[in-house]
């Protein structure tokens, strides 16, 4: 009985030292995690992209209009291994295998992450679909919500993907050769950012506004040590200046190589607004059809 309270005890712990970065990718989320995991800020151990909200929400149609995935399209099905209406009986061992998952990555993290207290951040984009089952599940881990333009988002997402680029090479797997499959890709991936965006959203409203966190990255590139001791106060994670500065000059994008960073690599442009140079007026018209309600509500300039 002892054993199985302290096990309790110390899962409570460590979901109360999680931290998820969501909202998508090419919103800076590698950035932010890198500042956050600094040796010099909160020693955090890092989880760069496990999947896991992959898993959990798999996506079963990824077409505008038609973006859902199978959390959601198939709820409250019987049949769906992860039925809400059986939550009761999945949730609490869905819980534990994250936590003991997690605490096993953090047990094997360097020297300059181990230790007792630290923080453990869980860098997720590409699983912001699962905002909700992830944060009903770990009630009492924080969200970093990181926003960005999407259409710098989906500018970048296009670069990724063209012919020559880090994540196509030789090839063109995404079919954006042409005019016609530039706009096809970027309003595909338009809807899925919002569907990410909303997903999130959802996921906060439920959850203790206290735990969250809405980071923009424009604010970031702005003025990264200003939004860090503001990020380190809400983690109550005590930090100098000196301490932030030295994480920021460490990660600054000015300060890579040339030749890791630019057009067709994964370190691009770290330029807010460059999409209006990037994408072509019906680009970006077909973003806009998609994510215009969104983007005003955000409160970003159309």
């Amino acid at each position: 009985m002892r054993l199985r309270v302290r096990r309790s005890a110390r899962l409570d712990d460590l979901e109360s030292r999680l931290v998820w970065i969501l909202g998508g990718p090419r919103t800076g989320s590698t950035w932010l995690l890198n500042l956050l995991v600094h040796p010099h800020t909160a020693r955090a151990v890092p989880i760069n992209e496990p999947y896991l909200g992959v898993h959990l929400a798999p996506l079963v149609s990824a077409r505008p209009g038609a973006v859902i995935s199978a959390a959601e399209w198939r709820a409250n099905d019987s049949s769906y291994f992860f039925d809400q209406r059986q939550a009761a009986v999945w949730r609490p061992h869905l819980r534990r295998l994250i936590l003991e998952r997690f605490a096993a990555q953090a047990g094997l993290a360097g020297p300059e992450h181990s230790g007792r207290d630290r923080l453990v951040v869980v860098k997720e984009p590409n699983g912001s679909e699962a905002a909700p089952i992830l944060l009903s599940t770990l009630p009492r881990s924080r969200l970093l919500f990181l926003l960005r333009d999407p259409r710098d988002v989906l500018d970048s997402q296009l670069d990724a993907v063209s012919c020559g680029s880090w994540m196509a090479g030789d090839a063109d797997p995404e079919g954006v050769a042409t005019e016609s499959g530039r706009i096809d890709y970027l309003s595909r991936h338009a809807a899925l950012w919002l569907y990410r965006i909303e997903a999130v959203e959802r996921a906060t409203a439920a959850h203790a506004p206290e735990l969250v966190m809405t980071v923009r990255y424009e604010e970031l590139r702005s003025d990264a040590a200003a939004v860090m001791r503001s990020i380190a106060s809400w983690l109550e994670v005590e930090v100098g200046d000196a301490g932030i500065a030295d994480a920021v000059r460490a990660n600054a994008f000015e300060e890579l190589p040339p030749e890791v960073r630019g057009p067709g690599k994964a370190l691009r442009l770290a330029t807010p607004g460059a999409w209006r140079e990037n994408l072509s007026p019906g680009e970006q018209a077909a973003i806009m059809e998609i994510v215009g309600d969104k983007l005003t509500e955000l409160g970003y300039r159309a």
